[in-house]
């Protein structure tokens, strides 16, 4: 890709003009191709095989410092490896509004909208408490869910515009899922509480160290 312009409206094309004035082009990075916003325009070889691939190149990457990935793999596998996360926390949320729904389905809309956890010690011992303040309004839970949902969406169109097939995002979507269902069960028989970034964390660790999974089967 030729070197971009960038100005108050955007970044531009930037590609020298072949009139021989040594002008650049003025148009929209990208403008009149598939990759609007990057590389060059459709008139300056933005339409071009190698100009495709570099601009989807550039979206990954850019995507991958969007969501806070890691910067020492591909963006392509970064940004699959957010799909397994992403899908694990999805599954896990789930979990959380199906025991809310049973219970209670009108907790849906009045229940708990923040948590506060405490640990300490007193003079009686050790203390470890969760304070739950409630309000009319949208669950807590789903309001998590639907955000970390819309997250994974995107996170699964960016892998996809990064050249992932659309088989690997399902297949890494599913393994976050049955990974999200597992932690549910095997924290519930344990008696341990996670709270939503830590669930999140952990799904992180999990999905970037799936290769120990894949070297042993």
């Amino acid at each position: 890709m030729g070197v971009q312009v960038m100005t108050r409206q955007g970044p531009k094309c930037g590609a020298v003009k072949r009139d021989g004035s040594g002008d650049t082009c003025t148009q929209a990075a990208g403008w009149g191709t598939d990759h609007p916003g990057i590389g060059g325009c459709k008139l300056h070889g933005g339409s071009t095989q190698n100009h495709r691939r570099a601009a989807r190149n550039e979206q990954a990457r850019r995507d991958v410092i969007e969501f806070g990935l890691e910067l020492d793999i591909s963006p392509a596998e970064a940004l699959l490896q957010e799909v397994r996360r992403s899908a694990g926390v999805v599954a896990w949320l789930g979990e959380r509004i199906r025991e809310v729904v049973g219970e209670d389905p009108a907790a849906l809309i009045w229940g708990a909208k923040s948590e506060t956890r405490q640990t300490g010690r007193t003079a009686e011992g050790p203390v470890d408490t969760t304070t739950t303040a409630e309000a009319a309004g949208v669950n807590l839970w789903w309001e998590l869910w639907s955000k970390e949902r819309a997250h994974l969406i995107k996170a699964a169109a960016a892998a996809h515009a990064a050249g992932v097939a659309e088989h690997q995002i399902r297949i890494a979507e599913q393994f976050g899922e049955r990974m999200g269902q597992l932690m549910v069960r095997s924290h519930e028989e344990a008696g341990l509480h996670l709270e939503v970034d830590q669930m999140r964390r952990l799904m992180q660790a999990v999905a970037a160290n799936l290769h120990i999974l894949e070297g042993a089967a």
